[in-house]
């Protein structure tokens, strides 16, 4: 039996990227997926007790397809990409062979899609995210949801300060109250106590599962937003902000599809 171990990534769409990422590239070695791809090291921030298995409660077990088409993923630059620069679509079903969401998070997911009713989803990862990509003036968003000709918004972020701030152009806006928010901190990102950290990996990965299955879609770059996109499947009606420059941010907006 062939077992790919893998232990890398730090938050949920960090861990699913390297699982994905590694995956593929064993496919290009080796001429076939492995039988079985263990996570059990995985999502280590979201333990509850010491090396408990998050995959288990996150991921159904995988079952190879060895027909799907394979295409290249860069695993740390993919998501500094414009979108419409990949093959999402072959990615998503390569997506969804390696790493099946559970049935926990299905449900989750369900009842979250429930609440969205006609809504454009904007997904803004603010704290968790500055050491990695450079933040989005919040009046960029702004611009991107005019663009949309949108009244009816669902924001997804970590951030009060943004939701507030969106909530105030749109006030038709809501948001997944199960998904905690802190205020603006670039030491600091949401984490909840230990005992609820699993159920909030579920919530945030049901969430954006939700969010992707929105008519409208606005976002940035980073996992979390690739991660998003290879849910939905395809580039229509996404909008995609890549933040370049501090000084000419407009010119940096893109309606995908």
């Amino acid at each position: 039996m062939n077992i790919l171990k893998i232990e890398d990534g730090a938050g949920v769409t960090s861990c699913l990227n390297t699982r994905l990422g590694y995956t593929i590239k064993y496919y290009e070695e080796n001429g076939y997926f492995p039988d079985v791809i263990d996570s059990s090291n995985q999502f280590a921030k979201y333990w509850d007790f010491p090396y408990q298995d998050i995959s288990k409660i996150l991921l159904r077990e995988y079952t190879p397809d060895n027909t799907l088409k394979l295409v290249k993923f860069d695993t740390h630059n993919i998501q500094h990409l414009w979108y419409d620069n990949i093959p999402v679509y072959d990615l998503h079903l390569l997506s969804k062979m390696i790493c099946p969401l559970s049935d926990l998070v299905i449900r989750k997911y369900e009842e979250f899609k429930t609440r969205i009713e006609n809504r454009t989803a904007v997904l803004y990862r603010g704290n968790d995210k500055v050491t990695e990509i450079l933040m989005v003036d919040y009046d960029v968003y702004i611009k991107m949801a005019q663009m949309s000709e949108s009244k009816s918004f669902i924001v997804q972020t970590d951030e009060e300060e943004f939701y507030e701030y969106f909530k105030r152009q749109f006030n038709d806006t809501i948001r997944f109250e199960e998904i905690p928010q802190i205020k603006k901190n670039i030491n600091s990102f949401v984490m909840p106590e230990v005992g609820q950290r699993a159920q909030f990996a579920v919530n945030f990965l049901a969430a954006l599962k939700a969010i992707s299955q929105c008519n409208k879609l606005i976002l940035t770059i980073g996992t979390t937003s690739l991660w998003t996109v290879l849910f939905r499947g395809n580039i229509l009606n996404v909008w995609e902000c890549f933040p370049q420059s501090p000084f000419n941010q407009y010119d940096y907006i893109r309606k995908l599809g």
